[in-house]
């Protein structure tokens, strides 16, 4: 209870809730919400004096349920400004994938590549090259293995995509 009391604080004094501060304020008026109905049904004379003084409040426990997932993340349709932001993340993701999976099962590419795969690299969608093939690429290095025989490239025509995605991030961030 002191960790709801803390949130509730924080909210009374116009702090901003998390998604996670939420999500433990919606899973403590579910418990609670189910003690009051456990009590009611069973006649507990002990934990009905117990749990005179909670009150439920279903309304806000029916809000929190359409915004907050059961991962504890805002749901997607918690607004429409949000929906499309994730959208358009995800058609951004899918446009490179596609693109790098093309370049991966391109013939000329493939003896460049450490491995037939995509990957990331600091959020941005990156290729694994061989090290003696690192200046065939041309794209933003952003990491090497530890063996060094490996180097993470971003190639050029997925910069604008991946920064792309990285604007829609930090609007997703100021929208939730």
């Amino acid at each position: 209870m002191e960790l709801l009391d803390h949130h509730l604080a924080k909210a009374r004094a116009d702090g901003i809730l998390y998604p996670p501060e939420l999500y433990n304020i919606m899973r403590s008026l579910y418990a609670t919400r189910m003690a009051i109905q456990y009590v009611g049904k069973e006649k507990c004379p002990r934990l009905s004096s117990l749990l005179a003084g909670l009150q439920h409040e279903p309304g806000l426990e029916k809000e929190l349920r359409k915004t907050i997932s059961e991962e504890g993340d805002l749901r997607d349709d918690a607004s429409p400004a949000l929906k499309n932001i994730r959208r358009q993340i995800n058609t951004s993701r899918n446009r490179i994938r596609e693109y790098l999976q093309d370049f991966i099962r391109s013939g000329n590419n493939q003896k460049l590549l450490q491995d037939a795969i995509v990957t990331e690299r600091d959020g941005r969608y990156v290729v694994p090259v061989r090290q003696e093939y690192r200046y065939e690429v041309r794209g933003i290095i952003h990491d090497e293995s530890a063996s060094g025989a490996t180097v993470f490239i971003e190639p050029l025509a997925v910069v604008e995509h991946n920064n792309r995605i990285r604007s829609l991030q930090m609007e997703e961030k100021r929208e939730i």
